[in-house]
């Protein structure tokens, strides 16, 4: 059998947890959640292949324009395709089976979960 006061403090913790959620939680989610990318020129731009229990990753490089690919030139050591006898494919890096820790290409884990 219940009391009272048990339905009161039930009513009190639903009231309190309507205007938490209410009051604080969604305004602060479409603040934070909702905000527009960055603008493309300070994005960093990457190319990510799947492949069955691999992923290929692909960045510009340093002038930021990615290499051609062509689908005569894959192979295993080029899984990409990438033509490296254009100008702007010299220097793209491809790393392959591994994912970037964080957006420095420089901090490139040798494993995908270390």
């Amino acid at each position: 059998m219940r009391g009272r006061w048990s339905t009161w403090i039930e009513g009190s913790v639903l009231v309190a947890e309507v205007i938490l959620l209410a009051f604080f939680s969604i305004p602060f989610w479409t603040r934070n959640v909702d905000a527009a990318p960055p603008p493309e020129h300070e994005a960093t731009v990457l190319r990510v292949i799947a492949e069955q229990f691999a992923w290929h990753v692909h960045s510009p490089g340093a002038d930021g324009v990615f290499g051609r690919t062509d689908l005569t030139l894959v192979n295993p050591d080029n899984p990409l395709g990438l033509d490296r006898t254009e100008a702007v494919g010299r220097d793209d890096l491809v790393v392959n089976g591994r994912l970037f820790r964080n957006s420095s290409v420089e901090r490139c884990p040798t494993h995908p979960y270390s």
